[in-house]
């Protein structure tokens, strides 16, 4: 990673780089517990995503929307950064989260706001 890291101020399980303006905070995927359940709202829909294995990224998905209508397995990949590199295992609003639902099959959506049990992190 770039920059320096740091915890968000009152956000536990985010993690901050310093040297990226405006500030991003992240979510920590490693940083999860096995069935800690995070909500990723989009402008249009809202997953929710159960942990299974935070080490792994693997975890199950499903959402109020058409694109996944059943609780599907699942492994987070990460989130696509401004410059185009991929931060493995970081969830951020404003950039695409990549996350692989089988082997043939990709979902890159867009985070507007996370929570993680209930609590809002991000924004």
């Amino acid at each position: 990673m770039r920059g320096s890291a740091q915890e968000c101020p009152a956000r536990k399980g985010a993690v901050m780089n310093t040297r990226t303006e405006p500030v991003i905070c992240w979510v920590m995927v490693k940083h999860l517990s096995p069935n800690d359940l995070v909500a990723v709202s989009t402008r249009n829909t809202r997953y929710a995503i159960k942990m299974a294995n935070p080490e792994n990224g693997a975890a199950s998905i499903n959402s109020d929307g058409d694109r996944i209508t059943a609780e599907t397995p699942c492994t987070i990949f990460g989130t696509q950064t401004g410059d185009g590199e991929i931060k493995k295992d970081a969830i951020t609003i404003g950039h695409h989260l990549y996350i692989h639902l089988r082997e043939d099959k990709t979902l890159r959506i867009l985070p507007e706001e996370i929570r993680v049990n209930g609590t809002k992190l991000l924004p």
